[in-house]
Order: C-alpha cells, then sequence, then structure tokens
C-alpha cells in the first residue's frame, strides 16, 4: 500500500509485464491458454464454493457512547483524495476532448 507515484505501474503496464515476478508469463498467449484450475459448478448459482459464515448482527455503539467522528471505511485503508491531482486529471481529459474535436472537424 504506497501513493500512485510508488506503485508499480506508474510508468505504464510494461513495467508490470518486465516485473522478475511475471517472467514466465507469455502475455502474447495468455488469452488462448487454458485456466490451470476449473472448478465445477451444479448450477450458475452454485455457491458450495464459498465459505460459510455464522449470521450476525451488525454492531452499533449506543447512540449516547457514539463519537461525532466517522469510522474510516477500512477496504479503503490509505487511499487519499487529491483535490489538485484530480483538477489535473479533468484538465487534461478537457484538453484531449478538444484537440479530438478540432482535429475531426
Amino acid at each position: 500500500m504506497c501513493d500512485a507515484e510508488h506503485r508499480l505501474g506508474r510508468n505504464g503496464v510494461a513495467e508490470i509485464m518486465q516485473h522478475e515476478f511475471f517472467k514466465t508469463v507469455d502475455w502474447n498467449n495468455l488469452r488462448q491458454k487454458r485456466a490451470p484450475y476449473r472448478p465445477q459448478f451444479k448450477t450458475q448459482i452454485d455457491t458450495t464454493r464459498f465459505d460459510k459464515f455464522e449470521e450476525q448482527e451488525p454492531f452499533y455503539p449506543p447512540e449516547e457512547k457514539r463519537s461525532k467522528k466517522q469510522r474510516k471505511d477500512i477496504n479503503f485503508v490509505g487511499y487519499t483524495y487529491k483535490k489538485d491531482v484530480e483538477e489535473q486529471k479533468q484538465k487534461l481529459v478537457d484538453a484531449l476532448k478538444e484537440t479530438l474535436t478540432t482535429d475531426f472537424n
């Protein structure tokens, strides 16, 4: 978990494809390969391969003990919205749209 500018692939997909971990992958024929394991299903909605968990009621602290501060969603740990980055992205998209409409008109 790190910022996007430090992640593998920040310089394009070729960076990922050339990584040592993927050295044995035949990228050109990947879609033609048969999966090494193909599970069998009884029906289209067969869920026998999913783990079974006991149902539990969600935990909600009593109203008086709830803090004003919102809990962070653990599914998005480390995610930060960066307004300046999003604004730059939008400016780039707008410029590309303008270029495309200018080139084809």
